[in-house]
């Protein structure tokens, strides 16, 4: 059974993505991060859409230990 597409808010996009608005729509502007749906004048994006791109961030790499 697949799962039923869920649209996310504003506050809950920044809370799970850990940034501004701003910089959320900054990325959406530069087309770095997926577009908002209006949702009765509000913005709204599908959850499976922030899920992959939270997905697709790299994994940060460290220097190694310096022993």
């Amino acid at each position: 059974m697949s799962k039923k597409p869920r649209l996310v808010s504003k506050p809950e996009v920044c809370d799970r993505v850990g940034r501004t608005f701003q910089t959320i729509w900054l990325w959406m502007k530069r087309g770095d991060f997926p577009a908002a749906r209006d949702l009765g004048g509000q913005p709204a994006w599908l959850e499976s859409e922030i899920d992959e791109w939270i997905n697709s961030r790299p994994l940060r790499k460290y220097k190694k230990d310096a022993a």
